[in-house]
């Protein structure tokens, strides 16, 4: 099973039939990287990848959003760049909390960039190195009340009669049937968010007009969701783009659509212009109808700077988790340390989305012979190490010119993301021992590492607002 086979199910010019009336804006992206989820969770994971049942904690999100409304109001400035994160890039630094995502880009021109963020785990940030800083939260409230309460008979059957299309053409083409619990919420979900289209495009657009904005650099806008804030950008004539986040690959469904919708000018509005990307190897493994710039991944240079190459352990391997299949991953550190025995070291780094479960499960710091990576970001973890494994982790990247190996599981899960593995690959444990031990096994050639990780993205992206009429 690929990407392209799931892509199918979209390939129908009649999802595009069906729109916001308010906005024109076409619904199935705002649903879609929902129901492939879905289907990946049967057909790959054999585990959950949408939480359907999450509430927030009700008074930590009050107070959370009361902080954030008086911060928003207490805000003077203006910005040509406006840069829209979410939250799970935010760490501290020196006692400061800095978004390793988002602002390295502000802070290279702190007076012309705002940057608006969400909060992530309704956690208060505190005290920023980015000083110009907006909570998104806050001022969505309008919309977030018409998504409560604004359902209605004709945005309810609208909802209903995309998810049955998608739904049959699923059963049809792939033989897998959405379940109705997932469909009452996919259904629900679409409900919402027709309900609160009109009010996001209007909030954003005098969002836009209020701070002088000329571009939109939004983490994850290939996603579907951003489609009010394109919609917005684009009726005022302002260039909207993506910056690379994390891994994009020919098994991204975030990146990488059907030919119908790939056809359609009408979708293409629902997308960034353009994406700025890590390297020339990233830009060439998806299909989005973008312009494609090659940037760099800042906070990989400034993680890296004045640090040196350190030498390590010839011993240590670390194996990077996917957050989502953490007792399997576990199983390979275990039956990894037991085949390898005194000539290894296996350590498990978890991924942040399940980084705080695995820390309570195991407060000791190991999990029998296997230890649990306390590096403060993974380019510490990964200087440290000889060998780096995992399946689709963007960390096998973040690798190339660090650690003397990188090794990839190859597995479905593995094979899906990467059609042509990207790295020397093993199959079971004894396959992975054998090749750890092997020293010429799983090396990368570094003239590999500008193709992944362009240099000077300070440069590089100058360039690109030069190009865009922000400098």
């Amino acid at each position: 099973m690929s990407l392209e086979d799931l892509l199918a199910v979209e390939d129908d010019p009649c999802l595009l039939d069906y729109r916001c009336p308010e906005t024109g804006i076409l619904l199935w992206p705002a649903i879609r990287c929902v129901f492939f989820r879905f289907l990946m969770e049967d057909l790959l994971y054999g585990a959950p990848l949408v939480e359907t049942q999450n509430k927030p904690p009700l008074t930590k999100a009050l107070w959370t959003s009361m902080k954030g409304w008086g911060h928003n109001r207490a805000f003077r400035g203006r910005g040509d760049v406006l840069l829209v994160a979410s939250g799970s890039g935010v760490r501290q630094d020196d006692g400061r909390w800095f978004n390793r995502l988002a602002d390295p880009f502000a802070l290279l021109f702190p007076d012309r960039s705002v940057l608006v963020e969400d909060f992530f785990d309704w956690n208060w940030p505190g005290a920023r190195c980015n000083q110009r800083v907006l909570y998104r939260f806050p001022f969505l409230v309008k919309a977030l009340v018409r998504e409560r309460f604004g359902g209605g008979s004709a945005r309810r059957a609208l909802a209903r009669d995309l998810v049955a299309l998608v739904r049959v053409r699923a059963e049809d083409l792939l033989h897998w049937r959405l379940d109705e619990d997932r469909t009452v919420f996919l259904e629900r979900m679409l409900v919402r968010k027709l309900a609160g289209m009109s009010s996001r495009q209007t909030i954003y657009r005098e969002l836009l007009k209020k701070l002088s904005v000329r571009l939109v650099l939004r983490e994850e806008g290939c996603y579907g969701h951003s489609a009010p804030l394109f919609s917005a950008a684009r009726s005022l004539g302002i260039a909207t783009a993506e910056y690379q986040h994390g891994v994009v690959s020919k098994g991204h469904y975030a990146y990488m659509f059907a030919a119908s919708l790939l056809k359609n000018v009408e979708f293409r509005w629902n997308l960034p212009e353009h994406f700025l990307g890590y390297g020339k190897w990233w830009n060439e493994q998806f299909n989005a109808p973008l312009l494609k710039h090659v940037v760099g991944n800042p906070y990989r240079e400034f993680a890296l700077e004045d640090r040196g190459k350190s030498v390590p352990d010839s011993s240590r391997v670390l194996v990077l988790g996917d957050g989502i299949e953490t007792e399997r991953y576990l199983a390979l550190c275990r039956e990894l340390a037991r085949v390898l025995g005194a000539s290894g070291q296996v350590w498990f780094r978890p991924h942040p989305l399940e980084r705080s479960r695995v820390r309570e499960s195991f407060p000791s710091g190991r999990s029998g012979d296997v230890f649990l990576d306390d590096h403060r970001d993974i380019y510490g973890a990964l200087l440290a190490a000889s060998a780096v494994v995992s399946e689709v982790s963007t960390g096998l990247f973040d690798a190339v010119g660090l650690a003397n190996k990188i090794l990839v599981w190859d597995t479905p899960k593995a094979r899906f993301a990467y059609p042509e593995l990207p790295f020397e690959s093993f199959t079971d444990v004894n396959e992975l021992a054998e090749k750890i031990r092997d020293p010429n096994a799983g090396r990368v050639s570094l003239e590999s590492v500008d193709e992944i990780w362009a240099p000077n993205w300070q440069e590089n992206y100058s360039s690109f607002l030069e190009q865009v009429g922000c400098l």
